[in-house]
């Protein structure tokens, strides 16, 4: 058995603060997760969901996936203005599911575009 270990520095988890997401930088914040992403060799978790497509065959491949799946997440999350993520009960449970993987935690996040733009951002408080 293969033990897999990566280490990763707190600095390589976030994104400078002008490309976190906030209301106006949904551009911005996309394209620096994926360089993100890519940078750590995770792009594949933003499109491909695990156990729809099966793309591992051996048990340390399985754990390979989660472990860096999760780590996509938190890449995800972490880059989230906290103002945004306190709003987004939908976002905050999928980052904690078991079940959803990074692929589904970027749609959903992708699928928020625009809803938290000026003044709809002061009047909502929780999107559910």
């Amino acid at each position: 058995m293969t033990n897999i270990s990566r280490t990763i520095l707190n600095t390589q988890l976030f994104l400078p603060d002008p490309m976190r997401l906030n209301t106006y930088n949904w551009e911005v914040y996309k394209i620096a997760i994926h360089a993100l992403c890519h940078a750590n060799h995770l792009q594949e978790h933003l499109e491909r969901h695990a156990h729809a497509d099966g793309p591992c065959a051996h048990e340390d491949d399985l754990r390979k996936w989660d472990e860096d799946d999760q780590l996509c997440k938190a890449l995800i999350v972490l880059n989230i203005q906290p103002e945004l993520l306190a709003r987004a009960c939908k976002i905050r449970e999928a980052y904690h599911s078991k079940d959803r993987g990074a692929a589904y935690l970027w749609e959903l996040v992708n699928g928020c575009e625009g809803y938290f733009s000026g003044s709809a951002c002061k009047k909502r408080k929780e999107v559910c």
